[in-house]
């Protein structure tokens, strides 16, 4: 009788622990990803403006520039210097949206005036979030700045998530928002150019890529690097630490007013 009641609490036991682990383990699932897409009459009632502000990147990749153009981008590299800006907006557009502070921007329905990033920095709510201002206020520096250097002809070079439209947290791929707005905020200027990192995790190059973005910048003159994007420890100092050994650059330089930090690094009780 004894034995029997230990082998009935050993099963109840049992069954509450897989029961208790099924409710945690349902509690803690990410959810589903959103995707933004537009219905259909909106696509069609608007199709001549989206067709006027959507469509593919239009600054070149390095491997789209022959070599012997790279010298033709001396007449950017001002006192042999250009810009870089790692990941260019991935919190509004890559991060992962299921954590802490997530934030996924959808446009007033037919109203195609702004891009997202404007729409993020303009009007998105954050009300008393500290996370989300300080998320806002970096986008915002860093959207103002694109526009500064490419509109005077410095030359700026991006590090873009590889096949960002397949990212795993991309929700705009219906209509890409974001070369929309790397369009808009460079002006498609012919001094900015950009070149894919190894994965969308890590701000650092594959080995090829390396060697592109070398021979590139020592047929332009620079020898000296002024850095900033995202995210701060992460992504920003893969890039930076795989710069230091670029052969010909004398000098890497970090501008803290252009780079973010990761919400999920900031104090959430903020």
């Amino acid at each position: 009788m004894i034995r029997f009641f230990i082998i009935a609490v050993a099963i109840f036991s049992i069954l509450l622990m897989n029961l208790s682990c099924s409710s945690l383990l349902k509690g803690t699932q990410p959810e589903q990803r959103k995707v933004i897409v537009p219905s259909d009459d909106v696509l069609n009632e608007h199709a001549d403006e989206i067709r006027m502000r959507y469509g593919k990147l239009k600054i070149l990749s390095l491997d789209e520039i022959p070599e012997e153009k790279y010298a033709d981008y001396k007449n950017y590299a001002h006192n042999g210097s250009a810009y870089v800006i790692v990941h260019p907006s991935y919190y509004v557009f890559f991060h992962n949206y299921d954590r802490k502070a997530k934030v996924v921007v959808e446009r007033p329905r037919g109203d195609f005036s702004k891009n997202i990033v404007d729409i993020f920095v303009d009007d998105y709510p954050v009300g008393k979030s500290k996370v989300l201002q300080r998320m806002k206020d970096s986008e915002r520096r860093e959207r103002d700045f694109l526009k500064k250097v490419s509109a005077k002809g410095k030359l700026l070079i991006l590090v873009l998530p590889p096949d960002y439209l397949n990212h795993p947290e991309y929700p705009y791929s219906k209509l890409d928002e974001f070369a929309r707005y790397v369009n808009e905020a460079t002006g498609a200027a012919p001094s900015v150019v950009y070149v894919e990192s190894e994965s969308y995790k890590h701000g650092n190059m594959t080995m090829d890529n390396m060697s592109r973005l070398n021979r590139f910048l020592k047929e332009a003159g620079v020898t000296t690097l002024y850095v900033g994007g995202g995210y701060v420890d992460l992504c920003l100092r893969d890039f930076n630490d795989q710069a230091h050994n670029l052969k010909d650059i004398e000098n890497v330089e970090v501008i803290q007013e252009i780079c973010t930090d990761s919400p999920d690094y900031m104090n959430q009780g903020e």
